[in-house]
């Protein structure tokens, strides 16, 4: 949670100009969680965030599709990731993994061989390049939220009340054919937030907002700049190269029904 309004503060910060003193946050996949927990804790955040548009959220991920898969009840996520803390890990995917697995994996080492084995052998890497570097409170928060199908203040048990988060504009674009964070699962939570649209590209996976972002791009020629850009209500200019700042006041109105650049027409459907 703490990086959200560290970022946004630092970019008001490098900004040249106080005209734009609103920041647009983007978030994928499992750091929306970080921006509605952050929006929900943050007194002031509203008056610095602008808009969130969040790309696939996964407030709940599909466990069958995990790498530590079969963990369903919570339980067993408690026991599990209470297993990996104790052999010190706090995150996974970095530039420590191969050391980090091979504590695990060392004789001598009774339940970290049990971890091994069941779920890094084979390593998930090899099926599942799109693992990065995350850490294991992420991971532990969103698949405890996954089962028990809430999206609960980790350790609590209390669900967060996202029904208005200090009116920040939020907007929700979904991958039709998500297999990791499915729709079916996560669009129910911003079913009742005010002031949040939500939409559902058809057609693409969770890893396309990823592999778009190269010089080849994987879905209808777009790079995920251009998705970006005409996913969001207004145009972006940018302020020395590395910060982008709305081109227009009135960022925050939204359109029901929008064309994009390549002519298709997208209905938005308003959350209430």
């Amino acid at each position: 949670m703490e990086d959200i309004p560290a970022f946004v503060d630092a970019i008001i910060a490098a900004r040249p100009s106080p005209s734009c003193s609103k920041v647009t946050v983007v978030p994928h996949n499992t750091a929306v969680n970080s921006t509605l927990v952050a929006a929900s804790r943050v007194p002031d955040l509203g008056d610095k965030i602008g808009l969130v548009r969040g790309l696939a959220p996964c407030l709940e991920i599909n466990t069958e599709n995990f790498f530590l898969s079969g963990l369903k009840d919570k339980e067993s996520v408690e026991t599990v990731y209470g297993i990996l803390k104790a052999q010190g890990i706090t995150n996974l995917f970095g530039p420590d993994y191969a050391a980090q697995k091979a504590r695990l994996c060392e004789p001598g080492n009774p339940m970290g061989n049990i971890l091994c084995q069941v779920y890094f052998t084979p390593d998930p890497l090899e099926s599942d390049p799109m693992l990065k570097e995350t850490s294991m409170q992420s991971y532990l928060h969103v698949h405890s939220n996954s089962s028990v199908q809430n999206f609960e203040e980790y350790g609590t048990g209390v669900a967060f009340d996202l029904s208005d988060l200090q009116g920040i504009p939020f907007d929700m674009l979904f991958a039709g054919e998500d297999s990791r964070c499915p729709v079916s699962n996560n669009l129910k939570y911003f079913t009742n937030m005010e002031n949040c649209f939500t939409e559902v590209l058809p057609g693409l996976k969770n890893e396309d907002f990823c592999l778009n972002n190269g010089p080849t791009p994987v879905v209808d020629e777009m790079s995920l700049v251009d998705l970006l850009d005409e996913a969001l209500p207004f145009e972006l200019n940018s302020i020395e190269g590395s910060a982008y700042c709305p081109s227009k006041p009135d960022y925050c109105e939204r359109k029901e029904v929008r064309e994009d650049k390549r002519g298709r027409s997208h209905s938005r459907s308003k959350s209430r």
